[in-house]
């Protein structure tokens, strides 16, 4: 910010050298009704510990920039590592400061770690310590682990039982030969369920 004095003019800047990352750090003062403000934290008290890359202010937040096999765990930077986790983003934390892992395809999160869990192309795998759970996309069903094409079409849910597949279908649907849920009206006096 440039200040006037009499007839020179001022340009105010507070600098400050942070050794250990090798950052220039600045923080602009204002001259507000004869008295200096600072308008942002100082650069110079941003610290994310010893494992910091760098360290910064973002819009009044705290941003820490950590080494590899570490994360920004409330505003410092500790050690964060999941095995079989994808390369980048592997690790992190949190607001409330509890780990999650970013696994690779064919892997799920336990435990603070990336095991096994594969429910095949067209699913999701979630793994609970009493085992996985699959989350099938559109058009398929949890086949013993695996998900499988299943479609009862648009008025019915598909699933499997003992590797057959069955439709639950809409009130007012019923499964036809070929598997998909259609419309059957038998009456209001007919014996026949549809």
């Amino acid at each position: 910010m440039i200040v006037r004095f009499g007839y020179w003019l001022v340009l105010l800047t507070v600098c400050c050298v942070t050794l250990a990352n090798s950052e220039v750090y600045t923080d602009e003062v204002e001259f507000d009704n004869n008295t200096f403000v600072d308008n942002v934290p100082f650069q110079s008290d941003c610290d994310c510990g010893k494992f910091s890359r760098s360290c910064s202010y973002v819009e009044g937040k705290k941003k820490c920039i950590c080494y590899d096999l570490y994360a920004d765990k409330q505003g410092t930077c500790v050690s964060c590592y999941c095995k079989n986790a994808n390369y980048y983003n592997r690790c992190e934390f949190d607001d409330s400061g509890s780990k999650k892992c970013n696994c690779l395809k064919g892997y799920a999160e336990l435990n603070g770690d990336c095991q096994e869990c594969n429910c095949g192309e067209h699913g999701n795998c979630i793994l609970y310590a009493w085992g996985k759970t699959c989350r099938c996309e559109n058009g398929y069903a949890d086949n013993y682990g695996t998900c499988k094409e299943c479609d009862c079409g648009e008025h019915g849910i598909c699933s499997f039982s003992a590797e057959y597949k069955q439709c639950s279908c809409d009130s007012k649907f019923a499964e036809n030969d070929f598997g998909k849920c259609e419309a059957c009206d038998c009456g209001e006096n007919a014996s026949l369920l549809c």
